[in-house]
Parts: structure tokens; sequence; C-alpha cells
């Protein structure tokens, strides 16, 4: 893991609501097809998400992520439409109604939702100014999309980084 902090390539290796999301979707169905009902796969995925928090160490970004798919969860068990940007607001709210000093003093919590913020407002946008150029060449959309989503993220939080190297003297 230091090797990969000392090269800058860190995020690679970095747990995020991606992977949060394809555990919770894949043993859904997993759960399901061997027999659970609904209810009993969403009480067994939250206990699952609760764990998956716990034993990835809880940094802000992973319990980001944990909330925001407990989120959608309930939201589904309810039979309400769930929104990314509404569960990653109610995220934060949770989150900083256990800990309001995160928000000023948790940079993994400030990036996290920098980044998310990015991903889910902004990578739409340029997504689809950027797919309208290369409508015709089918196979780079992969490649587009992900360098779009990567893109987003990195401007979501020049704000943060911009500012933090600014107040750090020399």
């Amino acid at each position: 893991i230091d090797n990969f902090s000392r090269t800058g390539v860190s995020h690679i290796i970095a747990v995020s609501g991606y992977n949060v999301s394809i555990i919770a979707v894949v043993l859904n169905i997993c759960l399901i097809y061997v027999g659970l009902s609904r209810r009993q796969s969403f009480w067994f995925l939250i206990y699952l998400i609760l764990a998956f928090v716990f034993f990835t160490g809880a940094t802000a970004s992973v319990i980001r992520a944990g909330v925001m798919a407990a989120i959608i969860l309930i939201a589904g068990y309810l039979g309400r439409l769930s929104s990314v940007g509404r569960a990653l607001l109610y995220a934060a709210v949770i989150m900083l109604l256990f800990n309001p000093y995160i928000l000023i003093w948790d940079v993994g919590f400030q990036l996290s939702f920098l980044s998310t913020l990015g991903l889910v407002y902004l990578s739409p946008v340029l997504a689809g100014a950027v797919l309208k150029k290369v409508k015709n060449l089918s196979w780079l959309v992969p490649l587009v999309e992900v360098l779009v989503a990567t893109i987003s993220a990195i401007i979501a939080t020049l704000p943060l980084e911009n500012w933090s190297s600014a107040s750090v003297k020399p």
C-alpha cells in the first residue's frame, strides 16, 4: 500500500461506492436465487454492508459508500425510487450528525464527497458532449466513459486540492 501511495496511484486499490454497489447487487441476486425472500435478502445485505464497512477500516469513503448503499436498499425495500444525488446528501447529513468535525478536518470525507458529486453531476454532462464527438467510433465509447468519469472526479476535487496546497506554506 505504501508503494501505491508513493507513486500516487492509491486510488486504484481504494474501496469505493462502486465496490459496495457491485457487492450488494451480486449478493442480492444470489440470495434471492437460493430462496431467500426479498425481505430476508434486504436485512442480510444491510448487515453485510455494515460488516464490510468495519472490516475495511471504516474510512470516510467506505462509510459514505455504505450509507449510500443502505439508503438505496431502504428506498427499494420501501418501494420508493432512489436518487444517487439524494443518497449522497443524506449520507453527508448522517455522517455529519455523528461527527461534525469531519466536514473541516477529514480530507478523506471531503475528497470522497467531492469526487462522488463530480461522478454524479459532472460526468453525465461531459459524457454527453464527448460521446457526440465519437459516436461513429463505437469501440472508443468504453474508453471515453472511463476517461470522462476520471476527469469528472478530478475536476470536482480540484478546488479542495488547490485550497489545501495554497494553505501549506513552504
